[in-house]
């Protein structure tokens, strides 16, 4: 009974661990109101800013503290700017690439790097913006 306890008490104290190590993503980010997506497109880059509040749940989500390696070849192909009253207040890069395995989410924070990869939701949003941003506008009737 009394391993029982100790046990259950020592994945207490892991899970409680593991989210404070997250908590201050989410206080840091809470303010956020807008989300730049920036794509690069060679030497120019395609911006897109959202304010929708289900988008900004899904891609506040991403800044979650873990960390995972990430492929070397993954290079990044965009970044999301996160705004808070006008200021913006963190910046990520995204990479994706269906083939290879690189969809990754990498920041700072306090001087500390963290890679890991897309969430589904997250990986689903940039491709529908990536995807809009290569469809040509329709000419003017």
């Amino acid at each position: 009974m009394r391993i029982l306890f100790l046990m259950l008490l020592g994945a207490l104290l892991q899970a409680c661990s593991s989210e404070q190590q997250k908590e201050p993503f989410k206080s840091f980010l809470a303010n956020v109101n807008k989300a730049k997506i920036v794509l690069y497109n060679g030497g120019d880059s395609l911006n897109f800013e959202t304010a929708d509040p289900n988008g900004l749940v899904i891609l506040k989500r991403l800044i979650s503290g873990n960390n995972n390696t990430a492929k070397d070849t993954c290079q990044p192909v965009g970044e999301i700017q996160y705004v808070a009253q006008d200021q913006q207040i963190m910046q990520a890069q995204f990479s994706l690439a269906e083939t290879n395995g690189c969809n990754y989410v990498r920041y700072v924070h306090n001087n500390q790097q963290y890679q890991h990869k897309l969430t589904s939701r997250a990986e689903n949003i940039l491709k529908q913006v990536k995807q809009a941003a290569s469809v040509p506008p329709k000419p003017a009737s």
